[in-house]
């Protein structure tokens, strides 16, 4: 009621926030709002076997911003192999961080999401599973062909397997799934559809073994 037909500074804007919240939330408003840019995670996770904690390492990619590194608190979704989901909130506020979860006995790790509806304003370039004790693979690059008619891909892989990528649209849905097969040590690939990719935000999910990797990547549209 104080501000209808009016207006109101974000300084106001702070203050009825902070009404609600009964805190300060000068470190917010700081790097959130007068800051610059948004962060970029790199998540890694892991499970040595079913019952154990479920581990999370989660980094935050260093730029030449102000700040260079955010604070801020989110929830982790865990989803294991019979469906059910356990949710932890996290306080992230450090370049690189490591998270352990303890889960109910016999319960198998099938993926974990960080911010998993979306409060965040965010990328998360590199989301990586690993299923082992190690990281057998890596994906090195992607580079969309000029015409859009396929996705390169590099990959180094420690030891021969075969690979399985998977592209997905923005909202989910499986585009395209490829196999390549043997894959050893320095691999250069295309993800190659019936038909040119439309333009628009995609991610590829390579699944090995012991690692699935998830990557986003843009098809321009075509001039």
């Amino acid at each position: 009621a104080r501000f209808k037909h009016s207006f109101a500074t974000t300084e106001d804007l702070q203050a009825v926030c902070e009404k609600h919240y009964k805190k300060p939330l000068d470190w917010f408003f700081k790097e959130w709002v007068y800051g610059e840019f948004f962060p970029s995670y790199r998540v890694t996770y892991t499970q040595a076997k079913k019952g154990k904690p479920v581990e999370l390492n989660l980094e935050q990619l260093k730029r030449q911003t102000i700040p260079a590194v955010f604070k801020m608190p989110m929830q982790v979704l865990i989803t294991f192999d019979d469906g059910t989901t356990q949710v932890e909130t996290i306080e992230n506020a450090q370049e690189a961080q490591k998270y352990s979860f303890k889960v109910p006995e016999k319960k198998g790790l099938q993926k974990l999401t960080i911010d998993p509806d979306e409060w965040i304003l965010k990328q998360v370039p590199v989301e990586t599973h690993i299923r082992g004790t190690r990281k057998i693979f890596e994906v090195k690059s992607l580079k969309m062909a000029a015409d859009n008619s396929n996705l390169g891909i590099q990959i180094i892989s420690a030891k021969k397997q075969d690979l399985t990528a998977i592209v997905y649209d923005l909202l989910g849905n499986e585009v395209y799934k490829q196999v390549f097969p043997n894959v050893y040590q320095i691999f250069d690939g295309t993800i190659t559809p019936t038909s040119p990719f439309k333009p628009g935000m995609y991610k590829v999910k390579i699944e090995g073994n012991d690692v699935v990797i998830t990557q986003p990547f843009t098809v321009p549209r075509l001039r």
